[in-house]
């Protein structure tokens, strides 16, 4: 993790490479506050985020930036407080209760930034037992990432996306789904990309269907004719899918766009939510009446070769692929009950 000196350091460093001013590079970027609290961990913008840097002045900073290990599990803050709770829970406790005693009431003011705050296994305020509750909690070994139903089941998979598709098909899944939001500006369709190319033809069915249903529930236009695009723009995100698309009907879900200010909230809010997962499960039920595997991914997340990505920003806030799991997870439920 990253204290606020070192990126000063890094920005006084790719600065001097341009023959400029570290200082006047911060100011740009709107991070001379770090100055203030130098030993703090950096709990600011990512460098691809920040718009008053150039691409070249972007390029430089992250050039210096230290590489994360593949294995640093990277959590938000409501992460932390879920865990928190969910530890507090199975001891009959309050979870406010666990916060307060740590000193992390303050991550609810900001809930969905990269946790930043004092490592959790050395927390003051917990007994070695909560502790060990608590990390358990936020590790996954708490938690489920199988929910399995009478009539369908769901399992979740994370490392690299070949890796995930593979083991789907391993698995016997019988229809792989990815979730993302999209981003370019205040466009207002719903889209779905099939793999290209699409062996399995009744991707393009389901792709048209949920497509059609999620526009209907939110007001909004489809892509083109019938919401789908074979591939993606210029092949982005047909890796994502490709694999196990040649085994399964597989769809890459670009529902809503998290750069329009109406979908943003949309997605924020626990009824859009429910409306995304309600359009996934109808259809879901649709073209697989009959039950069976499905496998969920959580597009941007769990990356092995890039723990710290998290798609893109929401506009007013938060991060597509936080968002998209609240979305799957409660889709997954929903399929369990079933």
């Amino acid at each position: 993790m990253l204290m606020n000196q070192e990126v000063i350091n890094i920005f006084y460093q790719a600065a001097d490479t341009k023959g400029q001013s570290g200082w006047e590079w911060l100011q740009k970027a709107g991070l001379t506050y770090l100055a203030a609290d130098r030993n703090a961990p950096y709990s600011g913008p990512e460098i691809r985020d920040i718009p008053t840097l150039s691409a070249e002045e972007q390029d430089a900073i992250f050039g210096l930036l230290p590489m994360v290990s593949p294995t640093e599990t990277v959590y938000t803050n409501q992460d932390v407080i879920n865990a928190v709770y969910e530890a507090a829970g199975m001891r009959g406790q309050d979870g406010w209760v666990w916060l307060q005693k740590a000193g992390l009431t303050y991550l609810v003011n900001n809930r969905e930034v990269l946790y930043s705050g004092p490592d959790l296994n050395s927390i003051q305020g917990f007994s070695d037992d909560e502790r060990m509750l608590v990390m358990a909690r936020l590790s996954g070994s708490g938690r489920t990432d199988l929910f399995i139903g009478s009539k369908y089941t769901v399992q979740f998979y994370k490392s690299d996306y070949p890796d995930r598709q593979e083991q789907a098909i391993a698995d016997g899944c019988i229809a792989y789904v990815e979730q993302h939001f999209n981003a370019g500006g205040n466009a207002n369709y719903s889209l779905v990309i099939i793999p290209k190319p699409n062996p399995i033809a009744i991707a393009r069915d389901w792709a048209e269907w949920y497509a059609k249903r999620v526009a209907q529930l939110f007001g909004i236009n489809i892509y083109d004719a019938n919401g789908v695009i074979e591939g993606g723009f210029g092949c982005r995100g047909n890796g994502n899918i490709k694999i196990a698309g040649a085994q399964m009907p597989a769809l890459l879900l670009e529902s809503l766009f998290a750069t329009n200010p109406v979908h943003a909230a949309a997605i924020r809010s626990v009824t859009g939510q429910n409306s995304l997962a309600d359009s996934l499960v109808e259809s879901i039920e649709e073209f697989f009446p009959q039950g069976g595997k499905i496998a969920f991914s959580v597009g941007h997340k769990y990356r092995t070769s890039n723990p710290r990505d998290r798609g893109v920003r929401l506009y007013g806030g938060g991060f597509e692929a936080d968002y998209a799991e609240k979305v799957l997870l409660n889709a997954a439920r929903k399929l369990q009950a079933l």
